[in-house]
């Protein structure tokens, strides 16, 4: 996150992931201040949405 916020050529992608598995900070960092440095994409078919 501290390089993200940093570097502007740095993004944070969260795809792989269920979102239940993410820690707070990270969550409202994703909300706020590296609102434009986050990436999500989705895994389907490797991750349904029934697995979130």
């Amino acid at each position: 996150m501290a390089v993200a916020a940093r570097h502007t050529k740095v993004y944070i992608d969260l795809s792989g992931r269920s979102l239940k598995y993410f820690p707070r900070i990270l969550v409202q960092y994703a909300n706020t201040m590296l609102r434009t440095k986050v990436l999500f994409r989705s895994d389907y078919p490797m991750i349904t949405p029934a697995c979130l």
